[in-house]
């Protein structure tokens, strides 16, 4: 176990600043950005950004793993791997980083929830119901079935939004380790025998 320790370090280490990141959002809730001003509602409600712990702003938390992930994975190549480590070892360890900083954050923004203040899953609903009605009063269909995505919203509650932001987090966290391992792949060299 001693020797996974810097992949436990650094994805719980990002599981906690990620949640950080979270609550940062939580705070900021309800702050608009209008990136152009349009004289149509629809266009200027598509042209603002609004800031909740789900919304599009929450990108940016993704260098948050990207740096400690590829932190802990050279770490891991230089104690563990004398300095060299194969692209499926590294994807590995990232995928083992990735588990952890998503289950934990995860597990903490449920936590909050459930805890604190869950008051953000009824914002975040409201916010998705209203793009949508914008988006049907515009006949922009870009789904196929707008009244069946709006029930699918009105059902999310707290755990859906957990589930949702670890399954984010994997996906985005396994894209991240295909990438670093990437980076930090070096095959050991292979000796000749002149004999």
């Amino acid at each position: 176990m001693n020797r996974y320790i810097s992949i436990l370090n650094g994805g719980s280490l990002a599981g906690v600043i990620a949640f950080g990141w979270f609550l940062v959002l939580y705070f900021a809730m309800g702050a608009e950005f209008v990136l152009v001003d349009f004289k149509e509602e629809f266009l200027r409600e598509a042209m603002t950004i609004r800031i909740h712990p789900f919304g599009s702003v929450r990108m940016i938390g993704l260098a948050i793993p990207a740096i400690f992930m590829y932190k802990a994975v050279k770490r891991y190549k230089m104690e563990e791997g004398e300095g060299f480590i194969l692209f499926g070892r590294a994807f590995q360890v990232g995928v083992m980083f990735t588990f952890i900083y998503a289950s934990l954050a995860g597990m903490l923004v449920f936590l909050f929830g459930s805890t604190i203040d869950g008051s953000f899953v009824d914002f975040a609903n409201t916010y998705d119901l209203r793009v949508l009605e914008l988006t049907k009063e515009a006949g922009e269909s870009m789904f196929l079935n707008l009244d069946e995505q709006m029930e699918l919203i009105k059902q999310r509650d707290l755990g859906s939004f957990a589930m949702m932001d670890f399954w984010r987090k994997t996906v985005s966290g396994f894209i991240i380790a295909l990438i670093v391992a990437t980076l930090l792949k070096q095959k050991p060299p292979t000796f000749v025998d002149n004999e």
